[in-house]
Parts: C-alpha cells; structure tokens; sequence
C-alpha cells in the first residue's frame, strides 16, 4: 500500500477540499480506513475504502444526498457504534479518531515506533471492544492502562506483552529450524556422497538454531513469569496470604521466587496436584535454565571436569523438543490456575500454535480472530 498517499488523505489540506455531506462521508470513511488498517491483513476492505475516498475528492456532487448520506452513516455505526466511549458525540469521535490517525502517520513517517498507552486510547475509542474484534477472549480487564500497545497501519494493532512478543519469536524460530531440517534432508537425499562442506554447515546451522530455540523458550517464560507478577503488581486484586504481599513490595524478582513465592502460594490453594505439578515442571524448567546461562554467559570454565558449554553443544533434535514443550507446559499450567481477572494468556486462542512433537510450524501472523 502506498501511505504517503493515504497519509494525504487523512491530511487537512485534503479536508478542507470539501464540504457539507460530501465531507461527511468522506470523514465517516476515513474512520472505516483507521480501523481495517488497524486490523492488519485485511487488504481488501482496506483498498475498497481508499478508493471509495478517492471517489469523492473526485467526484463530490455524487456525495450529495442527504437519504444515502443517513443510510450510509447507520450502516457505519453498526460496525462502529460499540468502540465510541460513553458521552461521546459521534462527531467528536470521528475528528479524534483522524486525529490519531495523523498522529500515527507522522510518528510512522519519523521511522519511530508507535507505542501508546491503553489509557491513552482509550480516550478516543474502547480498545477492550476492539481487541474483541481482533482477538478472541479478551475481557476489559486483560488491557490494563499501563500496557503499551504497537500501533501498526501495516501489521495491525498488537498489545506489547513481552509473552506474546517472545512467543512469536518462538514460533518464528520454530519454522525456521523446521525449514531448515527440510533443506539438510533434501540435500541428503539429493546428493547421496560422503559427508562434505555443504552438509557440515547445514548441521551446524541446525545446531545453532537449537541452541537459540532453547535460548527463546526459556525466555518465553521468563517474560510470561515476570508479567503475571508486574500485572498483579499493578492491579487492584486482592491478595489473601500475608507472605506474598509482602513479596510483592520487591521491585525486581527472580523467576523462581515469582513461583515458589507468589503462583504456588496464593494461587494454588493448597491444591496438592497443583502444587507437585507446577513444582515439576519448573524443576525441569529451572535445569533447562542453568544450561541456558552457560551459552548466555559464554565461558571457559569448567565444572567437575566438564565444560561449561558442552550441554549447549551436545543438544539434539529430542531434547529441543523436549524443552519446547516444558516451557509451554509451565506457562499454561501457572495460566490456568489464575483467577480470571489475572490471566493474561487472552491471545492464545488466536494463534496457530506449533505442534513440537509433530513437527509442525505455527502462525503469529494469521490470527483465527481477524
């Protein structure tokens, strides 16, 4: 899509080539365009509305009658009407939502990153009646205020969540080992002579993409970890044992205290089968850990006559798959044990995930609720 020219649409200059209800049909479909860009993927309906805008900067008089004008505004709140925050006008939304529009456009045009508040958002439209559109299973309250949402007009719109950033790298690493798995077998075949150049990068390729694999996974949980403990942090919920408030005025925290100091006590209840299985899966967790440190923090050292690095680089096909689905284990088991207002897995169901065992590839991109 070409921006620079959708930037001028929504540009002042071009409003200002209009007026009466030609302009207002112009404006209400320049609120349609903010919200199929924000979808992302949808380049169809995106198109149709440029065009459709096109249309009446060049042929105004077409835009004339007051009866279409009515019919097509009624049409356009019933997919709107539910994002205009309560006591807005419809007026008022619509000049704000060009308005953020502009703004995105002109941070976009700087090469800059568009991040935004929740709470600054919200003042322009319901983002938790949105992300339903998006995503499935969100509730108002998986979008705290404070949550950073990347504003794309290219990608869609996407809460920054570390745990849902780091899985689509996990996924994305996922598909390329996977590929690549591919290449080395096809190769193989294909050439069936004695072990060669080509052949010895190939696996070496493969063996790097493990070891990051293992490298993602863990940080996958680490960031899942850390935000259920910043997002009790910052809610109202209230905690019922004594100990884990107190852990909670700590400010930085290790992934096994935000476990053995917050899940385990106050979520599971005295839940014995909870406890021994969150408590397992950490364990192997924390040895995939250990290992993972030893290639984060490179050495030569040793210990007990064996080289730090040799786990890392003794790791196969197994074990990665192995890791893989311990990580994904802890984070969906400490997810189902929180009560409602705290789960913040709400994009899950949206994704196509990897099936580890099976060898198949996922999808970040290509969302079941777009």
């Amino acid at each position: 899509m070409n921006y620079k020219e959708i930037k001028e649409l929504y540009s002042r200059a071009t409003l200002k080539r209009l007026s009466r209800i030609p302009k207002k049909f112009y404006k209400l479909n320049l609120t349609l365009l903010t919200f199929e860009m924000l979808r992302g993927i949808r380049f169809e309906s995106v198109y149709f509305l440029i065009n459709e805008c096109r249309n009446i900067l060049l042929f105004p008089m077409e835009y004339t009658d007051q009866n279409e004008f009515l019919s097509f505004k009624s049409a356009c709140l019933t997919k709107i009407n539910d994002l205009i925050p309560d006591g807005k006008e419809q007026e008022d939304f619509i000049n704000e939502v060009i308005q953020l529009t502009r703004k995105i456009f002109e941070q976009s045009s700087q090469n800059k990153k568009v991040l935004l508040r929740v709470s600054e958002l919200e003042q322009t439209f319901k983002v938790g009646n949105y992300f339903r559109k998006v995503f499935r299973n969100v509730e108002d309250n998986n979008l705290r205020p404070h949550v950073w949402v990347d504003i794309d007009l290219s990608r869609g719109i996407t809460p920054t969540y570390p745990d849902l950033l780091t899985y689509g790298d996990l996924i994305n690493l996922w598909g390329m080992y996977l590929d690549k798995i591919k290449q080395e077998k096809d190769y193989s075949n294909k050439f069936n002579e004695p072990y060669n150049r080509i052949h010895k990068q190939l696996n070496y390729d493969l063996l790097t993409l493990r070891k990051y694999l293992n490298i993602s996974a863990i940080t996958f949980v680490e960031a899942y970890l850390y935000h259920v403990f910043y997002d009790v942090k910052k809610s109202n919920y209230s905690l019922e044992t004594e100990s884990v408030r107190r852990f909670m005025e700590n400010m930085k925290v290790e992934d096994e205290q935000v476990i053995k100091q917050l899940i385990i006590p106050e979520f599971c209840h005295d839940n014995e089968e909870n406890t021994k299985e969150i408590s397992r899966l950490f364990e192997e967790y924390d040895d995939l850990n250990k290992k993972r440190n030893r290639f984060i923090h490179a050495s030569a050292f040793d210990q007990n006559g064996e080289s730090h690095l040799l786990p890392l680089l003794n790791i196969g096909h197994e074990e990665i798959i192995q890791a893989l689905n311990i990580c994904t284990d802890l984070v969906r088991a400490v997810e189902n044990i929180l009560p409602s207002e705290l789960k913040i897995l709400f994009w899950w169901g949206t994704i196509t995930h990897p099936d580890y065992t099976n060898e198949e590839k996922g999808n970040f991109i290509i969302r079941k609720g777009v």
